[in-house]
């Protein structure tokens, strides 16, 4: 078993033309109080004032920014720049729920061979009204029959180990 106090996690957040999010978005990561976490923001390039909001956090929030070159080149410009042996994806749009990295740091520090964790979430409308709940995809034999026909969960609840995502290359 892998201490969590070894684990770090580094959530990766694209941004093109979310600014208006991403102050909520940073918020829902950093209000969960851990030191173990930085977030990485992806400027991909945006028009709007992503790079200025994204400066103003200051440490453990860090920016990058690039060219528009669209979110698989955005999500691996910011695995480049983090640290975390722990990878979370955060859209600029959604928001984390509370407990989420605990939940994932104690199923990783509980079972070293769980190279990819995910997790359930909850539907918003624009204005922030919560709809449904979902659950996470139920574990498979083969979990590749699960995540290849289709978007099994969005994002926002997928973790994954740095070296899992590096032997496949990263996002394509």
């Amino acid at each position: 078993m892998v201490p969590a106090a070894r684990l770090q996690v580094s959530v990766i957040v694209p941004c093109y033309k979310q600014a208006h999010f991403l102050h909520a978005c940073v918020r829902s990561v950093l209000d969960q109080g851990r030191d173990d976490v930085e977030v990485v923001i992806v400027d991909d390039g945006s028009p709007d004032d992503t790079a200025v909001l994204a400066a103003g956090f200051g440490p453990p929030v860090k920016l990058v920014r690039q060219p528009n070159c669209g979110l698989p080149a955005a999500r691996n410009a910011g695995v480049r720049a983090a640290t975390g042996s722990l990878l979370m994806f955060l859209d600029a749009d959604d928001a984390q729920a509370a407990g989420a990295i605990a939940a994932v740091m104690a199923v990783a520090a509980a079972d070293p061979t769980a190279d990819v964790m995910c997790g359930g979430w909850q539907d918003m409308d624009a204005g922030g009204t919560p709809g449904a709940e979902h659950a996470p995809p139920a574990a498979e034999v083969d979990p590749w029959r699960l995540l290849l026909p289709h978007n099994a969960a969005p994002p926002c609840c997928w973790a994954v180990r740095r070296t899992a995502l590096a032997a496949v290359g990263g996002f394509h």
